[in-house]
């Protein structure tokens, strides 16, 4: 079972070389910060956004919230501070990544048909871009890798403000706490 999981999450290969594209102050080590960024955001302009009279998402945005800037740190401690060697960060941040496309992949229940549209395009021409990046790591390509692992990096939390955007501007009719507890009571 352990070998299952090792082979997915597996670092590989790892990058030996000791390029500056891939130090922390480069667009490529910026990128890391994306998700944390983006949680930022949600948590100052879109506390209320989840909650809408039509298609309300019962869980909590601040475990959105949470779960981006988890994967920030973790992210940028695999894709960067630990990019040369191995390490559990590598395994971590696979999972954590993982994890968090679920859990905002489980919205779709909830959200317009307009919404699951921006979902599944953000998922496809996300991991076709993870594909790119990993293409390019394998044949040790960095300056490609860099690219493609960093717009990897930004074209989720892209996406994800989108939709946020979306839902702020033409779903959002914000509930009051009583209308809260009705919509959490039926769900």
């Amino acid at each position: 079972m352990l070998k299952y999981f090792d082979n997915i999450f597996k670092n590989d290969p790892i990058i030996t070389c000791k390029d500056n594209k891939l130090n922390w102050c480069s667009i490529y080590g910026f990128s890391s910060f994306s998700y944390g960024i983006l949680g930022v955001i949600i948590f100052i302009f879109f506390q209320n956004n989840f909650m809408t009279e039509k298609y309300g998402i019962p869980i909590p945005i601040n475990i959105y919230v949470l779960c981006l800037i988890i994967q920030s740190l973790v992210t940028f401690l695999a894709d960067v501070y630990y990019i040369n060697e191995e390490s559990i960060f590598h395994y971590v941040d696979r999972f954590v990544a993982t994890f968090n496309i679920i859990l905002f992949s489980i919205t779709i229940y909830w959200v317009s048909y307009i919404e699951k549209i921006i979902f599944v395009i953000a998922l496809m021409n996300s991991l076709l871009i993870f594909k790119y990046s990993r293409e390019h790591r394998i044949k040790r390509d960095i300056s490609s890798y860099c690219y493609y692992h960093s717009v990897w990096h930004f074209i989720l939390p892209f996406y994800i403000l989108i939709w946020l955007l979306y839902r702020e501007f033409f779903i959002k009719k914000t509930l009051t706490a009583r209308e809260w507890t009705q919509f959490y009571a039926n769900v």
